[in-house]
């Protein structure tokens, strides 16, 4: 499954950013990811910025994979890109790049 919360405080941005915001559901995302990650019945990518997750995921067994879209963020953004993450749990499939 793959879960894509509005970027939490720990992001390094302001609230208001979305319709609907909330600084917290990330928080309570991830803890969802840790309590879940060690099902083998489940493969979870968690998306965000580069530390929003600190190391809370890494530590329990999840991989993280530098992701961006050239060309992706507009209006003054083009820098966010490259702060986008990706974290997979320990039962996803490994895959080369070159491969998928």
């Amino acid at each position: 499954m793959f879960l894509d919360p509005p970027y939490a405080d720990t992001a390094s941005r302001g609230d208001g950013l979305y319709a609907c915001d909330s600084l917290t559901v990330a928080h309570d995302v991830r803890a969802w990811c840790l309590e879940h990650g060690d099902d083998a019945r489940y493969r979870i990518v968690l998306a965000g910025f580069d530390g929003e997750h600190g190391d809370a995921l890494t530590d329990a067994g999840w991989t993280v994979h530098e992701w961006f879209v050239s060309g992706y963020f507009r209006g003054g953004f083009g820098d966010q890109q490259y702060r986008e993450r990706l974290w997979a749990s320990p039962h996803c499939l490994s895959c080369g790049y070159a491969k998928c």
